[in-house]
């Protein structure tokens, strides 16, 4: 299906196709989700309340619900696979390689057949996401990533807005239209995320999937075509009334319980009442699926769609039982505003996913390894609130004293250990930032300070283990200078006590 927009002429020129030039092409669409604020605020439209809104438009809604919770959950997914160091990595990168990757995520949203909605995304330029190193990214890839993926979520996060130019947002959740404009930007952005990241790591471009043809009318909605041919151009209502009427006949049949789309060969059933009554489609690809699926869809079945059963009835809920366990203790949300880093919440969302993991510690690959604490309960539970305290508040102390025991004791004791310390001091970097090698630096210092040549001084776990707090390494001891200068002397380089492996067998003992 052509784009719409692309069809457009902004400023006298229309947008190109990528093949003719990937940096032309994204220029003209930043020009036009610029200027269609100008459009909508000489012409809004009318609002559509939740109470007018057609079938067509809450199942539209509904289509878009689920497929930004679904995107997202993608996100989620791929983000926490990243490998150690991809933000120092990002940043790090030429501007020019990270502009060739915020092109090809387009690209791909493109080739996915979303160009369109990019419409709704003013505020989301080559500029914008470059700034400070890339940190634009960076900073848009936190807001898309959910704390928990062990199932996709029913609830999608809506990024705000941030700019004065491009589409406007809902200024009611009671509006369905512009609500579902909303979506089609999250959903816009949230595959550009993901496909950006799969540019990154060099996977291969997606295909355009071949849609199967519906067997449902090919008209539209009525009342809303009314609506849009008031607040347009003639020959702007033609274009995007082919546009819609090409796509609508073009969907895909997909089954409501697994999502599996219909092929040539397998065609899937569809709920008849729903059919009849509302011309909705319902399907299923076996009766397995549609009775698994009963449940939800016995919500909406031959009723009138309403918003709160179009958000209520998106997705299914599938909770993998390990998640659902009495012996799972789950990460809590962050506190007091703390903001994590994509590399921390990956890590949250590895141990939501491998529960019994108490942490997983990078290998110089850039994978991780998974470090089990259950032989000793008595550490295991205070590395637990140290490491929870982190990773909910982004505690410095917290944080340096569960770098302490990672670097010291992890490394070592995980299966693949001994892992070599400088991969694991760079994800320790990536999550909690660049302050905790200092801190580390302190709680190594002060430790190595007071240790014999046989028994080490305890860390900060072994401490919080005997019911002591571990140590504020915001406020240095008085004779700061005399350990440190102790601990340049006589470093843990040149004393194998102080070696990890030789503390790994301290500790098991």
């Amino acid at each position: 299906m052509a784009s719409f927009y692309r069809q457009m002429e902004i400023g006298g020129r229309k947008i190109p196709d990528y093949e003719d030039g990937a940096m032309a092409w994204n220029a003209g669409w930043e020009r036009v989700a610029t200027a269609t604020s100008h459009v909508f605020n000489e012409n809004p439209p009318t609002p559509v309340s939740a109470s007018e809104a057609s079938e067509y438009i809450l199942v539209h809604y509904q289509d878009m619900y689920r497929a930004v919770c679904t995107i997202q959950y993608n996100l989620t997914v791929t983000a926490m696979y990243m490998p150690t160091g991809f933000e120092r990595e990002w940043q790090a990168a030429k501007p020019t390689v990270r502009r060739d990757h915020f092109l090809e995520g387009h690209i791909r949203v493109s080739i996915l057949g979303h160009e369109d909605f990019r419409a709704h995304c003013g505020d989301i330029t080559l500029a914008s996401l470059e700034k400070t190193n890339g940190g634009g990214f960076l900073k848009l890839l936190k807001e898309y990533l959910h704390d928990d993926p062990s199932d996709v979520p029913t609830t999608p996060i809506t990024y705000p807005y941030k700019a004065t130019s491009g589409m406007p947002l809902p200024d009611s959740t009671n509006n369905v239209a512009q609500a579902s404009a909303s979506l089609e930007r999250d959903l816009y952005l949230g595959f550009f995320l993901f496909h950006t990241l799969n540019s990154w790591k060099g996977d291969p471009r997606p295909r355009s999937g071949q849609s199967t043809k519906t067997s449902f009318k090919e008209d539209l909605d009525p009342e809303m075509m009314k609506r849009f041919k008031s607040t347009m151009k003639p020959s702007e209502y033609k274009q995007m009334k082919q546009a819609m009427l090409s796509k609508y006949a073009a969907a895909d049949r997909c089954c409501e319980g697994c999502g599996k789309p219909e092929s040539t060969t397998m065609k899937h059933m569809q709920c008849k009442k729903c059919a009849d009554l509302l011309n909705r489609r319902m399907c299923y690809c076996s009766r397995q699926c549609q009775k698994d699926d009963w449940p939800r869809h016995k919500k909406i079945c031959g009723k009138k769609m309403t918003l709160e059963a179009a958000q209520s009835t998106t997705l299914p809920s599938r909770v993998p039982a390990a998640v659902n366990h009495p012996d799972t203790v789950k990460i809590g949300p962050v506190v007091g505003g703390y903001t994590r880093s994509v590399a921390l919440t990956a890590q949250v969302n590895r141990l939501h996913t491998m529960p019994e993991v108490d942490y997983f510690i990078a290998k110089a690959s850039g994978e991780f390894s998974p470090l089990f604490l259950d032989a000793v309960p008595d550490f295991r539970t205070a590395f637990h609130e140290i490491r929870d305290r982190a990773l909910t508040t982004g505690d410095r102390s917290a944080a340096a004293a569960l770098g302490e025991f990672v670097l010291l004791i992890g490394a070592a004791a995980v299966p693949d250990g001994p892992l070599p310390l400088q991969p694991v001091m760079d994800q320790l970097v990536s999550e909690y930032g660049e302050s905790i090698k200092q801190d580390i630096h302190v709680l190594e210092a002060i430790s190595y300070h007071h240790h014999n040549s046989i028994v080490p001084e305890k860390m900060q776990v072994e401490r919080k283990s005997d019911g002591h707090e571990v140590f504020d390494v915001t406020v240095l001891p008085k004779n700061w200078q005399a350990i440190e200068d102790h601990f340049a002397k006589y470093n843990r380089k040149k004393d194998p006590v102080w070696n990890p492996v030789f503390r790994a067998k301290y500790f098991a003992a």
